[in-house]
């Protein structure tokens, strides 16, 4: 198992909030990292997924679904406090997979792959690419059936 959090930490900028959103298998571990680095963030949810592809996907997805701004260099995104409100109510896998639409990007993901097969420039990908990226698709599709 693998687990999705989000953790959130003052902007200082009126109407925004900082959002990082990580994987872990230990979120504890992570939680006390933050605590020590960082004794103002606060996590907002922890959910387990069924795998790492799984919780790799949810983490692109939920970045794909908001607007942000990049705080510098850094994995911190700023939001607006309307989609940290937004944030707030996640508690569950389902929840978090209709909050990002997860079908509608698994399966955009899996267009622009297959687009990128048929694709000759240096930009395409070769068969075999294209069947590690169909063997992802299909074990987060099965993984999605279980929940």
């Amino acid at each position: 198992m693998d687990e999705i959090y989000l953790v959130t930490s003052p902007s200082w900028e009126k109407g925004k909030v900082n959002i990082k959103i990580g994987r872990s298998i230990h979120a504890e571990i992570r939680k006390k990292d933050y605590y020590t680095h960082n004794p103002e963030a606060g996590f907002i949810c922890v959910i387990e997924t069924p795998s790492k592809v799984f919780s790799e996907f949810i983490e692109h997805a939920l970045l794909f679904s908001i607007h942000r701004e990049r705080v510098s260099a850094t994995e911190w995104y700023k939001v607006n406090e309307s989609k940290y409100e937004e944030f707030k109510k996640l508690s569950t896998l389902k929840e978090v997979l209709v909050f990002c639409e997860f079908e509608y990007y698994l399966r955009t993901q899996e267009e622009i792959s297959y687009s990128k097969l048929l694709d000759d420039s240096p930009n395409g990908i070769k068969p075999k690419t294209y069947a590690k990226h169909i063997a992802k698709y299909t074990q987060i599709r099965k993984e999605l059936e279980t929940i």
